[in-house]
């Protein structure tokens, strides 16, 4: 993943267009073609009002690294994961598919299909998981 495929990303997961996006910034249309086609890398002044649009840190456009949005709603409100989270991996994960229209994998939006796959294939480890350390306990002595 480039600048302009996150960038791109952001685009996607927030609902809008390159078009809006330029026309919200004041850039030209053909800005936004010519970073897509990868003809011009964005200028540090426009990676800037970028990241403050989205509200991401301009490291995230350039590294990929800082905050990335995972969650969408169905009006495209990226929600911010970075918070708090039970040490349950489990019951997190199934309460983020659960709450949330939308789930970003490898920066593409999960169809219908593919977030039940990923549920069932969550509770599927669980179990398994569960079994394995069940097993553990039986054959491991008392510390």
């Amino acid at each position: 993943m480039d600048i302009f495929d996150r960038i791109d990303y952001l685009v996607i997961t927030n609902g809008i267009t390159g078009t809006k996006l330029c026309r919200d910034l004041g850039l030209s249309n053909s800005l936004y073609s010519q970073w897509r086609a990868r003809i011009q890398r964005p200028s540090n002044r426009n990676l800037y009002l970028v990241a403050q649009y989205f509200n991401v840190p301009v490291s995230f456009l350039i590294t990929g690294d800082g905050r990335i949005p995972l969650l969408a709603n169905a009006n495209n409100e990226v929600y911010d994961t970075s918070g708090t989270f039970s040490n349950d991996v489990y019951s997190d994960l199934m309460k983020l598919i659960s709450e949330h229209d939308k789930i970003l994998y490898d920066g593409e939006i999960l169809s219908s299909e593919a977030t039940q796959y990923l549920h069932l294939t969550l509770e599927a480890a669980h179990e398994q998981i569960k079994r394995m350390q069940e097993r553990t306990k039986s054959t491991d002595p008392d510390p």
